[in-house]
């Protein structure tokens, strides 16, 4: 009987270190699908942001017709650029990308041309719109950044629809300092 009680008790401590195991084994599990899942959001996240990339972002903004300065032209006469205030039409990208292309687009009210009909050029005036030669990059916060492109419209009878629409790329990694590294392209390919 003294041995059944010691076999018993023996058996109970046996069984509650291995209870003690499968805890343990499950609270490691459980860590590591929480770091699998918060690794592979963050891959989904970043193949997102890569995916808008390429394809590029766009804003668009209206801009009123502009007035001539009184006595100095007729209504239909278009405005000159110095009577004109600049309109920046911004897009909003990822802090770290590398803005590889800006392709700005003008379409006056009415206009029922697709975008691509109406692409214009940095630095060009494309029917009564002028774009800025350069984009500004500005920081928005330590995730985002603005890239900006003025647009001047002379245009006194229309309102103008201004279009941007930025393409970048994004650094293919971080390594363990922090440093990010940049992918590799040709230079020929960027644009300003």
């Amino acid at each position: 009987m003294q041995n059944d009680q010691q076999s018993t008790r023996a058996m109970r401590v046996e069984l509650r270190q291995r209870i003690a195991e499968i805890k343990e084994a499950t609270s490691r599990l459980e860590q590591t699908r929480v770091g699998d899942r918060a690794s592979i959001e963050s891959e989904a996240r970043l193949f997102e942001d890569r995916r808008r990339g390429a394809e590029g972002v766009a804003a668009t903004t209206r801009i009123g017709p502009c007035r001539a300065k009184s006595g100095e032209a007729t209504e239909a006469a278009a405005c000159k650029e110095t009577e004109v205030a600049a309109v920046g039409v911004c897009v909003s990208i990822p802090a770290t990308a590398s803005v590889y292309e800006v392709t700005p687009y003008a379409r006056a009210d009415g206009d029922g041309a697709t975008w691509e009909e109406r692409r214009g050029a940095l630095g060009a005036t494309f029917g009564s719109v002028r774009f800025a030669a350069h984009p500004v990059e500005r920081a928005d916060t330590n995730a985002q950044k603005s890239v900006c492109i003025d647009v001047w419209s002379l245009d006194s009878q229309r309102a103008i629809d201004a279009r941007v629409v930025v393409r970048y790329l994004l650094p293919e990694r971080t390594d363990t300092s922090g440093a990010l590294h940049e992918p590799l392209r040709s230079a020929s390919t960027v644009r300003p």
